[in-house]
């Protein structure tokens, strides 16, 4: 298993080496520029091109999360000399089944946004700092609308679920399935870079994930992760164009739906898996729980991640 993990870290700490270079050397190149035209060093016109919702920024943007996500994963089957095909299936087995559990995880997910408010409720009210996730601009027209879908919804449902659900907890299941379901939803967590980011991420990778090896599928992952970021996409233009009252009525009414549908989600697919619980089963892994874990906590790359994303978090903190 050691062997494994260590080319699962190696491909997520490139991949965060990669967003960081490929961000730093423009913004240093661009903001030197900057000085020589403009006689200052100032960052924030540079810094403007990442946060922004013009179809150029969205496009680099883009360009940047696929080139820093994809890649270091996609060299894991270098490292390993396989095929996505070994550690993940794209077919959907139990369709009915899959459906449902998709509902599940979006109902997951709007229980985190909800414990989120809540948090933020009790640090404000005992004045503790509250930790901010980074916040994009809301685009107008079309076309930046349309990228802004693909941006947030379209590309991570894929490219992270290939990732995360795909080849972390696929490479590592054969170990043992609960392990490697921690495993990737604590590294798709972490990946987030930011504390309310992190807090909800890590219960809905824990939900996505379950399902994922209950059903076999990394089709469930990619549309519970598109839905739950088209939601939240579809939220903000609502806020946008409605205003923040008429925004908020609508955000609360389609939480509501949601969790009604994930509840009755939940009735039928515990009824259906009462008759079908000798059919499917997650396999069993060839070490022990308490043998897969202590091979996680004794990996030196992970301790060596967890301090990269400590790092960022403070960064992060003391910039605002």
């Amino acid at each position: 298993m050691k062997s494994d993990l260590t080319k699962v870290m190696t491909s997520v700490i490139l991949q965060q080496c990669f967003s960081f270079f490929i961000v730093l050397v423009p913004l240093v190149i661009l903001s030197v520029y900057h000085m020589f035209s403009a006689g200052t060093f100032d960052t924030e016109p540079v810094l403007g091109l990442f946060s922004n919702s013009s179809t150029a920024s969205i496009i680099m943007q883009m360009s940047i999360y696929i080139f820093s996500l994809f890649i270091p994963f996609l060299l894991y089957f270098v490292f390993t000399k396989s095929k996505p095909t070994d550690i993940m299936t794209f077919k959907i087995k139990h369709k009915l089944n899959s459906f449902l559990a998709v509902f599940i995880c979006i109902g997951v997910a709007i229980i985190s946004n909800i414990g989120l408010v809540i948090l933020n409720t009790v640090l404000t009210e005992f004045n503790l700092p509250i930790p901010e996730a980074p916040e994009m601009s809301t685009p107008t027209g079309i076309i930046p609308t349309i990228l802004y879908y693909v941006q947030i919804a379209i590309l991570p449902a894929f490219l992270e679920e290939f990732a995360y659900r795909g080849v972390v907890q696929g490479a590592l299941k054969k170990y043992s399935a609960p392990v490697a379901l921690f495993v990737s939803a604590f590294l798709f967590a972490l990946m987030h870079g930011n504390m309310m980011q992190i807090i909800f991420a890590f219960p809905l990778g824990l939900a996505i994930g379950y399902f994922v090896l209950k059903f076999d599928s990394i089709w469930i992952g990619i549309l519970a992760h598109f839905f739950n970021n088209a939601l939240a996409c579809t939220q903000q233009l609502a806020v946008y164009k409605l205003g923040e009252k008429l925004g908020g009525i609508f955000i609360l009414g389609s939480y509501l739906v949601l969790m009604l549908a994930a509840l009755l989600c939940i009735a039928i697919l515990a009824i259906r898996m009462f008759h079908q619980k000798n059919k499917i089963q997650i396999p069993k892994g060839i070490l022990s729980n308490q043998k897969a874990l202590g091979a996680v906590l004794s990996s030196p790359l992970m301790y060596g991640y967890i301090g990269m994303i400590i790092a960022l978090i403070i960064s992060y903190t003391l910039a605002n």
